[in-house]
């Protein structure tokens, strides 16, 4: 244990067991005066997890508390544990919507998910940035990489806040650094951990000049921020999973995420920024910690162009919808697809959103085809999720956008006014009959329209994202403006409030939008389109009152030199905001490229229950046995010695399986995507001009075919051969049993 750099001598370290239930001290040590401690304690519950709080330290530093996780309970609890600083930073904000005070519960898996997405922060055992937090996207400065999200920098100036205090005798550093982080109408926070949870709930409107001048009072972490930072929020960039333009994410129960990708990604052949921009056939899904898992990227028939169409059902199921094509596939939960229904048997049109009611019926936005005008769109409604029972509505619906569900079952679907729309349409079943409850509409059909596919003109700003709160009323996030607009559950009565602090010279061109598990409104904008000759600034998010008592105020704007042309924006259960890149910023009119991945920030929402079916609800807890598993004491701090990585030869064989995947979905893959043209000719006229140009297609996706393959072959070639040349190549062999299964596998296959 540690503080300033140097050994937190004579401190009290209580290790706590924390799950749904509450917060229990299970045992105490005393720390020598190197910070030594050795703690143990008896058995705990399966699924709680344990973590270690030091305090009452010098007498010089009583107002110091340090924190640390040490896991999950259930999991390998058996290494040390160091705390300090920076551990201090990660739990705070990994477990922002947990902690009160040190106490730390909440319902699982939103507690659990959090943990995980703490050990993406800092490593348990040394107290040093993880691997995630320190890699180009998340631990770079602006003058190394642009783009980077500088989370550890961030972290790093957060850590050094706390060790000025725990390096000042005088106390005085730690009365102003209560004082700066005492939010306006607040507690002031009593020791370190409180206080920089109040940074992390208040991260943009406390006093960042001043509390970037006391991170600079000590240097024992770097490297640090550069300049004075507009907020002090947690982003991760994720970028590894197969992603290029995901359009929008829906989070499973157990806080796994998956999207769509807008555009087909290729490892090796075609990636984000890269063209051509060919329509995508692969879904990325992440774990809670932003882990690519099931393979990821999952390519399947049936995925082709992909656009704002992910939703998860009640039972669990992934439902992806295709704009241009018009099919529809579902996937299980373990990524296997279910089945596929073409565009012509699917009866859709264009779809774009997706929800689910709370009777499992799936409710699609078919926007139409855009560059039709009298295609005007409609709303269909599986049964149950069942493609062949469904009904299709169309009274007042003009290009909806996006469809939500409000708590009486009312399903609202964003009318996209591409060629004259009117606001949004409300509807409910009735049996098997689509009745419509009523129309909030438009008084601006003769504004001029803009032929921009998805830019046009109306009252409601051109709608994008619609989304319920918890009394029923509906929030609309608007493309042409910067207001979100409010309709009253109700009355159906409009109001717009605006969405920025101050009024903005180009609208703020909304798109993504949630409501966490307080009614706040977390509103993204996509920021300017493209245009020729000018980088676009990263675009930005707002969070506005949602409330009855503060309704339209706005309580935070805040951005990230990551974000690029975002669309979607989703909240999990542990309170992390995750949010879409889907274009570059260097996109221009004429060359569309592809976002990158997935932005997540930390633990700064209400958390809500997931999957997401009808307005926001509080996490419930997911119950597992009541096991007792016997634990090994901890030990800090963590003493530098070599280990051997097991986990990583064991995931040899894994690797392998994930890239002869990725190649088997490549040869389905490219095929159809490339002869496309094809396809469509053989719908006119000239059926022999079609069927001439096939063996071009096919030859020119047997080329790339073949030199993905190749590089493939190469890449596993050099992998096998550095493992198994390494010099844990004994361990390796007493478990080939287990580390090279998926070669005997794909060899019978």
């Amino acid at each position: 244990m540690t503080a300033g750099g140097s050994g937190y001598g004579d401190a009290l370290v209580s290790l706590y067991e924390a799950d749904s239930n509450g917060t229990t001290m299970i045992g105490q040590d005393q720390a020598d005066e190197f910070g030594h401690f050795d703690v143990s304690y008896p058995d705990a519950d399966r699924g709680s997890f344990l973590y270690l709080v030091a305090s009452d330290g010098p007498a010089s530093s009583r107002d110091v508390v340090l924190m640390s996780i040490a896991g999950e309970v259930g999991g390998n609890l058996n290494h040390d544990v160091t705390i300090n600083e920076f551990t201090t930073v990660g739990t705070v904000n990994a477990l922002a919507q947990f902690l009160n005070g040190t106490d730390i519960s909440g319902p699982s898996p939103g507690l659990n998910n959090a943990v995980a997405t703490a050990f993406t922060l800092y490593d348990p055992e040394t107290g040093t940035p993880a691997e995630l937090v320190s890699n180009e996207n998340n631990g770079t400065t602006l003058l190394e990489n642009p783009t980077s999200t500088q989370a550890l920098a961030k972290m790093n100036s957060l850590a050094n806040m706390v060790a000025a205090v725990a390096t000042d005798s005088t106390g005085l550093t730690a009365d102003l650094f209560f004082s700066l982080t005492t939010p306006t109408g607040g507690m002031t926070p009593t020791n370190t951990a409180e206080a920089l949870h109040n940074i992390s709930q208040n991260a943009t409107t406390l006093d960042n000049i001043k509390l970037d001048e006391l991170s600079k009072l000590n240097t024992t972490y770097g490297p640090t921020l550069a300049e004075i930072p507009s907020d002090w929020i947690i982003a991760l960039h994720l970028t590894e999973g197969g992603f290029n333009a995901p359009g929008r994410m829906a989070f499973d129960a157990q806080g796994n995420m998956w999207t769509n990708n807008n555009f087909l990604y290729i490892e090796g052949v075609y990636g984000p920024g890269e063209l051509p921009s060919l329509p995508g056939r692969q879904i990325s899904v992440l774990n809670p910690a932003g882990e690519p898992i099931l393979g990821s990227p999952i390519y399947a028939l049936g995925v082709n162009g992909s656009g704002y169409g992910t939703a998860i059902a009640p039972d669990g199921s992934i439902w992806i919808s295709n704009f241009d094509e018009g099919g529809i596939t579902k996937f299980y939960p373990n990524g296997r697809k279910a089945f596929f229904v073409p565009g012509l048997l699917s009866g859709l049109d264009h779809p774009m959103g997706m929800a689910f009611d709370q009777d499992g019926n799936l409710w699609i936005a078919n926007m139409g085809d855009p560059a039709d005008s009298s295609d005007p769109g409609s709303v269909t409604v599986y049964f149950k999720g069942n493609p062949w029972q469904r009904r299709t509505f169309t009274q007042d619906v003009y290009k909806p956008f996006s469809v939500a569900v409000d708590g009486q079952g009312r399903v609202w679907a964003a009318n996209s006014p591409i060629a004259g729309g009117r606001g949004v349409v409300v509807m409910e079943l009735k049996g098997r009959r689509v009745v419509k409850v009523q129309s909030v509409d438009s008084d601006a059909l003769t504004k001029p329209i803009d032929n921009f596919p998805l830019r046009p003109y109306s009252d409601f700003a051109s709608p994008r994202t619609i989304a319920i709160d918890s009394q029923g009323n509906a929030w609309v996030a608007n493309f042409e403006s910067s207001d979100v607009t409010f309709i009253n559950g109700e009355t159906f009565e409009v109001t717009d409030y605006l969405a920025t602090k101050e009024p903005l010279a180009e609208p703020s061109r909304q798109w993504g939008l949630a409501v966490d598990g307080s009614d706040r409104i977390w509103i993204q904008s996509f920021s300017n389109p493209p245009i020729e000759g000018r980088l676009m600034d990263p675009p930005f998010i707002s969070v506005v009152d949602g409330s009855e008592e503060g309704r339209g105020n706005v309580l935070a704007n805040f951005s990230n030199k990551s974000l690029q042309h975002v669309t979607a924006l989703q909240i999990d259960q542990s309170g992390n905001v995750w949010v879409a890149n889907n274009w570059s910023l260097e996109s221009t009119p004429g060359a569309i490229t592809g976002g990158d991945g997935i932005v997540k920030f930390i633990g700064i929402a209400t958390p809500v229950k997931t999957p997401l079916i009808g307005p926001p609800e509080a996490p419930t807890n997911h119950e597992l046995p009541p096991v007792k598993h016997p634990r090994h004491p901890f030990y800090g701090p963590f003493l530098h010695r070599p280990k051997h990585n097991l986990p990583i030869l064991s995931s040899v064989g894994g690797l392998i399986h994930q890239n002869l995947v990725r190649a088997i979905g490549q040869i389905g893959v490219i095929g159809p995507v490339n002869s496309k043209e094809a396809i469509r000719r053989t719908q006119s006229t000239d059926v022999q001009s079609a069927i001439e140009s096939i063996p071009s297609q096919l030859n020119e996706t047997s080329q790339i075919v073949s030199k993905t393959t190749s590089s493939l072959t190469s890449k596993v070639s050099d992998l096998v051969s550095d493992r198994l040349g390494s010099s844990l190549f004994s361990p390796l062999l007493r478990r080939s049993g287990r580390a090279l299964g998926p070669l005997r596998f794909f060899a019978r296959r």
